[in-house]
């Protein structure tokens, strides 16, 4: 292929994006109107630069979250939430653990999972103070969940912080300020921001008084569908 043919093409991807970009992601055709469906995953931000080191461990911690999940998986079709819980202290380990750290965790899940669907168990530091894991894991949960849900399991060194309702308005409003060229495809227009994700940046607890809540918009309505808990929040409009 010339270059010629190669800018051609670079050229018209950017145009079908932009063509894109005039429609929601989804239009749905009803006896009396057609209703746009613009749907986005919802991910927490991260702040500041970390460095080097961190992303190193956080990897580390990664793989064995997934090591350990796909050891019991191996076993048992049992789909669980496991969140475990890391020491603030940044103690370190050697990727050579891998395998023996999560055959433990996966090990302890095994004898720690819940009999029915949404029911937690938690393993806190003196269950694990025997274990090849309390040097890095503090402590872990397990929610067992429907079985038509995906398995995650996630490595956090910090606290379960709730997410405010301004970062939520920040996203809302992003994607308010598109409503207008969506509405020249479709008579009405619903924003369906989904949580509870395969990765952890996707996991989000709202404060309990999130349906309650006046936010400022001019979708039909926004919806919120968080996959783990199988649960649909319909945003109250701040009139």
């Amino acid at each position: 292929m010339s270059i010629q043919q190669v800018q051609k093409k670079k050229r018209e991807r950017k145009l079908l994006e932009e063509f894109r970009k005039c429609y929601p992601d989804f239009l749905v055709q009803t006896s009396s109107q057609v209703l746009g469906i613009e749907l986005f995953e919802f991910h927490k931000k991260e702040k500041g630069e970390r460095s080097s080191r961190i992303r190193q461990r956080e990897s580390f911690h990664e793989q064995l979250a997934k090591c350990a999940q796909a050891l019991f998986e191996a076993k048992y079709q049992i789909p669980l939430l496991v969140m475990l819980h890391g020491h603030g202290n940044q103690r370190s380990a050697r990727p050579l653990e891998l395998n023996d750290f999560a055959d433990t965790i996966a090990s302890l899940v095994e004898q720690h999972v819940p009999q029915i669907a949404f029911q937690d168990s938690r393993l806190d530091h003196r269950t694990l103070r025997d274990t090849p894991v309390a040097r890095i894991v503090h402590s872990f949960t397990i929610t067992r969940l429907r079985p038509e849900i995906t398995g995650l399991w996630t490595f956090t060194e910090t606290s379960w912080s709730e997410t405010s309702f301004d970062e939520l308005q920040q996203e809302i409003t992003i994607k308010d300020a598109k409503l207008d060229t969506y509405l020249r495809q479709c008579s009405l227009a619903w924003l369906l921001i989904i949580v509870g994700g395969q990765s952890i940046a996707t996991i989000v607890d709202f404060p309990r008084d999130l349906p309650q809540y006046p936010f400022q918009f001019r979708f039909e309505r926004v919806l919120i569908y968080d996959r783990i808990k199988q649960t649909v929040v319909n945003l109250k409009r701040d009139r």
